[in-house]
């Protein structure tokens, strides 16, 4: 059994999105998630997401998350914020942290891209920026 405030929370985190109109179904992950790594990551940067990743395989049963050099289906880019629409079209300007994400007609995500800014932002900022970006990502928009 769940409490009226935590469904009220699946609610919100599941089909609430920060930006755009809200889809009436909630979209998850079916494969394992295989990150590559872009742009100019600080090695803190580095230590943090793997933390992230770690916690994250630490609480999901369906997938795991895995930082790799080969085939990956999640982006994750290092960059100043002056680039991000180079490299994501989608992008809303002024935001130190971005996420896109794709699904198909079932709603299982197979794609997603981060954008994290790789200046004008602390270490401690853009820690946080990972932890955020990397769950939104996986369906809690």
């Amino acid at each position: 059994e769940y409490s009226p405030e935590s469904l009220d929370y699946l609610n919100e985190i599941g089909f609430g999105v920060e930006y755009g109109e809200a889809d009436l179904a909630l979209h998850k992950w079916t494969e394992d998630v295989r990150i590559n790594v872009h742009g100019t990551p600080t090695r803190a940067d580095l230590e943090a997401l793997g933390q992230v990743v770690a916690a994250l395989n630490g609480l999901l049963s369906d997938v795991r998350l895995q930082v790799t050099d080969g085939d990956g289906n999640l982006e994750i880019y290092f960059l100043p914020e002056s680039q991000f629409a180079a490299v994501e079209p989608g992008y809303l300007p002024v935001n130190l942290g971005f996420f896109r994400v794709w699904w198909d007609n079932t709603g299982a995500i197979h794609r997603a891209r981060i954008l994290i800014a790789s200046q004008g932002i602390t270490q401690q900022e853009r820690s946080h920026l990972i932890r955020e970006e990397l769950t939104q990502s996986l369906g809690l928009f």
